[in-house]
């Protein structure tokens, strides 16, 4: 990566230049400038905005630096006061604001990478720039991207917020190029309530990658919402809430960008528990009035492994617009408690060479017309052979030696090409690695190599 000679780092913590995150001159930072906040004891109760702009090959990165026993510095919004240095609005967004303020119109090429980030919600207070105390908004989120192109956000812990990520797009703004990967967020929304969720999205060219999402139960929000175009979700563990992936429409300047009705959804675990609202573990479709604007393509789904542990049903796929299609193949799909449904409501769902649970069925209660074609290799049984299916944070889905699953995979379609390759697989830890095919290629999301190591317990491991 080429820096400008210019470039500045400047480091915030104990014995540093800066002793607060205020003292940074947000509103100066220039392409390739590093902002380093290290990691101390308490909490550092700031919140700020990033409205200045990097290149694509020479970023503004913000980035914490963990303590010796890897501990990410913590920016706790509940009590943070505003920088005052820069002037942004909507203030009550977030802990982290990307965009909306003085600086350049739409922030471009920026990172923010290895920091806790919690406590931005409803019931919650903070110094605004005026130095008044203000409440959060209820949909507060630990990193708002109110504008912004080219925005990652990656190895970050983001907890106990209204929502976890919100990036926002509509018809006058839309956000571009936005990487979310190798973060673990847990814990965002409210009880009793469906408005707020661990993220929610809406870009256009948007990709989530390698992350550990989980929820708690009596929270009613989705755990990853997303209301994108040329949308890409691979590799994540996605574990409870309202639905694991909830791909609804957007907004017309965004559902009218090329490549906006096909979305990608391979590589991932997707697990979900009795006791929250939807049986459905993907919603593809809409949500709105206007069903124009509802997804209408191909929702390409393979090498997945989805486990529901409820009793009541599990619905794979609901497809809202008659329009809309899955392609299902080579997944793993686990209903070990309960009754399995493949989909819901309307579209078709092509299977195609997946291990699924003897006596599943085609579709749940619904009037809509739909088409369940099997195209055949599709196996069944009771057991798909995991490490350990027994659901509680010690479960393990990859699998055993003598697995129905083993060399089952069949050709993905040939539409997809070489890019869309499942070749990579989460790990606990280290949240990635390459998928090394021994053999045949393996059904679900993990490939057996013949040598298991132990497995690390994700929910405890920090996401460096």
């Amino acid at each position: 990566m080429s820096i400008p000679m210019t470039a500045a780092v400047y480091e915030v913590g104990p014995g540093k230049n800066f002793s607060r995150i205020a003292d940074v001159p947000w509103s100066a930072l220039n392409p390739g400038d590093r902002v380093d906040i290290y990691w101390r004891a308490t909490a550092y109760k700031e919140k700020w905005c990033i409205n200045r702009s990097g290149t694509a090959s020479a970023p503004i990165v913000v980035r914490g630096i963990p303590g010796s026993s890897g501990a990410l510095p913590v920016i706790d919004a509940q009590g943070a006061v505003t920088v005052t240095n820069q002037y942004c609005w909507n203030e009550d967004r977030g802990a982290i604001k990307i965009g909306g303020g003085d600086g350049v119109e739409i922030p471009q090429n920026i990172t923010i990478e290895q920091m806790e980030i919690k406590n931005a919600k409803s019931g919650v207070s903070y110094t605004g720039s005026s130095g008044a105390q203000a409440p959060y908004s209820s949909n507060a989120a630990g990193i708002f991207v109110e504008r912004g192109y080219g925005i990652t956000i990656r190895r970050c812990k983001i907890h106990d917020n209204g929502d976890g990520i919100f990036v926002g797009s509509g018809n006058s703004y839309q956000a571009r190029d936005i990487l979310i990967e190798r973060n673990h967020i847990h814990d965002n929304g409210y009880a009793g309530s469906d408005q707020h969720h661990n993220t929610y999205t809406s870009a256009i060219n948007i990709v989530y990658q390698y992350n550990r999402m989980t929820m708690p139960a009596g929270v009613s929000g989705n755990n990853l919402k997303d209301r994108s175009a040329n949308a890409i979700y691979r590799y994540n563990w996605i574990e409870s809430g309202n639905r694991q992936l909830d791909l609804v429409d957007a907004p017309t300047a965004v559902a009218t960008a090329p490549g906006y009705h096909d979305s990608y959804a391979y590589g991932n675990v997707l697990i979900d528990y009795q006791g929250y609202d939807n049986s459905q573990l993907v919603n593809f479709g809409g949500d709105s009035p206007d069903r124009t604007l509802w997804h209408q393509g191909t929702l390409y789904f393979y090498n997945n492994t989805v486990v529901s542990y409820r009793s009541d049903d599990a619905q794979l796929i609901r497809i809202g617009h008659a329009n809309g299609r899955a392609d299902v193949r080579n997944n793993i799909i686990h209903a070990p408690n309960g009754p399995l449904h493949i989909m819901s409501d309307a579209g078709t769902v092509n299977l195609q060479g997946n291990w699924l649970k003897t006596g599943w069925k085609v579709k749940y209660l619904s009037s809509w017309p739909s088409l369940l074609n099997d195209l055949g290799g599709n196996i069944t049984g009771t057991n798909p052979g995991f490490v350990n299916a027994v659901a509680s944070t010690e479960a393990d889905y990859r699998l055993i030696p003598g697995s129905p699953c083993l060399d089952r995979a069949i050709a993905l379609n040939p539409v997809l090409g070489s890019a869309f390759a499942a070749s990579r697989e989460y790990v606990p830890l280290t949240f990635r690695r390459g998928r090394v095919t021994n053999g045949l290629p393996d059904l679900g999301a993990f490939e057996y190599t013949g040598v298991q190591t132990p497995r690390i317990n994700a929910l405890t491991s920090r996401p460096l």
